[in-house]
């Protein structure tokens, strides 16, 4: 799979600080690839956040919703207008490692219709991010701030069912 067909999808609502490291996470790939970042009617600044962080970037695309529709939407969006051989999922407060594009990328082979990493989870305090929790996964290529665990998952655009 070449660099350029993978497509990070990033929806965004209300991230207010979360976003600026995310977007600087996002900058730090070791890859090229098209970025899609789909504000669903942020009322805090995020939209225009993100607006002024496209600029001037061919790949990288930003698009705002009129009303709040919900992360799926803003995610659908992202699906229906990557030009990617296959998409990531990346949430706007999140933190991804440099080499997270490209390992999902040298993961995404021919046949290969789905490949996931785990994450780290990651608590903010006063004194920065603190470990909060650990998946034991192969490759821990994204900090998160939510509790929960997560995983990364990375999907083939043109998938075609095979029936034995």
């Amino acid at each position: 799979m070449s660099n350029l067909d993978l497509t990070i999808v990033v929806p965004t609502y209300n991230l207010g600080h979360y976003l600026p490291e995310t977007l600087k996470s996002i900058q730090q790939q070791t890859i090229d690839f098209e970025l899609w970042l789909i504000d669903d009617a942020s009322t805090d600044g995020t939209a225009q956040t993100v607006a002024d962080f496209v600029k001037g970037i061919p790949n990288f695309h930003a698009t705002g919703f009129n009303h709040h529709r919900g992360i799926g939407a803003a995610r659908n969006f992202g699906i229906d207008h990557a030009t990617g051989q296959a998409v990531a999922f990346v949430d706007g407060d999140d933190l991804i490692a440099p080499a997270f594009g490209a390992t999902l990328s040298h993961g995404f082979t021919s046949g290969v219709v789905a490949t996931a990493v785990g994450y780290d989870w990651w608590h903010r305090s006063r004194g920065g991010l603190i470990a909060f929790n650990c998946c034991h996964s192969v490759k821990c290529l994204i900090k998160s701030h939510a509790t929960a665990p997560k995983w990364a998952v990375i999907f083939g655009t043109r998938l075609s069912l095979v029936m034995p």
